[in-house]
């Protein structure tokens, strides 16, 4: 008897390998996305962080009303978004060259109220509230050897020449000059034409600027006119006023020398002019003698 074979039989091994192909490869294709999802996972940046402060303009020391801010006036402090203030200014150029409306105490933040919208320039954005800008002739001497800087606290000296006062009883003779404190801690505002402190001296200037209340303004005018004024620097710390100080001859050489040279004179007088009636007969001088 002889073999036979099914042809369905024969075919399976042909139909199951391209079958098995397949699966194959498409296990291959799996475990391939896995490990290149995998990469990807481990090369991806991870969430971004955010950050839990933000930066906020602060006033570096006590600032007055009316001050033009500058770069010594402010700073920059890092706070946490729930204890920056909405209105805070966050850059230092938001504020620089704007006035100040309301005064603020060092380390308190600054906001878009409390400065002007428009940065000012110019004399007259200097001067404080209730001042006013008054330009005093001055020689380089009078100023401190040119030293005297925009922004620096001053004390005026007046001296006033001899011939302003009369001769007294008890003066017939000397210099009558005196000098007096004018006024003290008085800021300057420009010294020539420079608004600004850049530390160099300014030799040359032939006029300060002072911001003055109406009552300092007027006796200044009266100074300037009369006598000549001498500027003394202060430290910029020392505001505090210090005690009248008036000066004549009598001062500086005491009251005894002062008037040694008035004993003296009233001496060669009393020799040379003694006391009686001259008569003259041609050359001859007769002199009749009082009482």
């Amino acid at each position: 008897m002889g073999l036979t074979f099914s042809h369905s039989a024969l075919d399976r091994p042909v139909v199951i390998l391209p079958v098995a192909l397949l699966l194959l490869a498409a296990a291959g294709g799996v475990m391939w996305s896995n490990l290149i999802g995998h990469e990807d996972a481990r090369s991806a940046p991870g969430p971004a962080v955010i950050s839990t402060t933000t930066p906020v303009l602060v006033t570096a020391s006590d600032i007055p009303r009316g001050r033009i801010l500058g770069p010594q006036d402010v700073s920059i402090q890092m706070l946490a978004p729930a204890k920056a203030p909405a209105a805070a200014l966050h850059r230092a150029e938001d504020a620089q060259g704007h006035m100040m409306l309301t005064p603020l105490a060092a380390g308190m933040p600054i906001l878009s109220s409390q400065i002007s919208a428009e940065a000012v320039a110019g004399l007259s954005a200097r001067v404080p509230q209730s001042y006013r800008a008054y330009s005093v002739p001055v020689s380089e001497a009078d100023i401190a050897g040119g030293f005297v800087q925009a922004n620096d606290r001053v004390d005026l000296y007046l001296t006033l020449p001899s011939a302003l006062f009369a001769e007294s009883q008890d003066q017939k003779i000397g210099d009558r000059s005196k000098a007096t404190l004018l006024l003290q801690n008085a800021l300057v505002l420009a010294v020539g034409a420079k608004l600004k402190n850049d530390g160099s001296p300014t030799p040359g200037v032939r006029t300060v600027t002072l911001a003055l209340s109406a009552d300092d303004l007027a006796k200044m005018a009266l100074a300037a006119r009369l006598g000549t004024i001498s500027f003394a620097i202060r430290n910029p710390l020392d505001d505090t006023a210090g005690p009248a100080s008036n000066a004549d001859l009598s001062n500086l050489l005491g009251e005894a020398s002062a008037k040694a040279p008035e004993r003296a004179l009233g001496k060669i007088s009393a020799e040379k002019s003694p006391a009686g009636i001259p008569f003259y007969a041609g050359r001859a001088r007769t002199t009749l003698h009082l009482p």
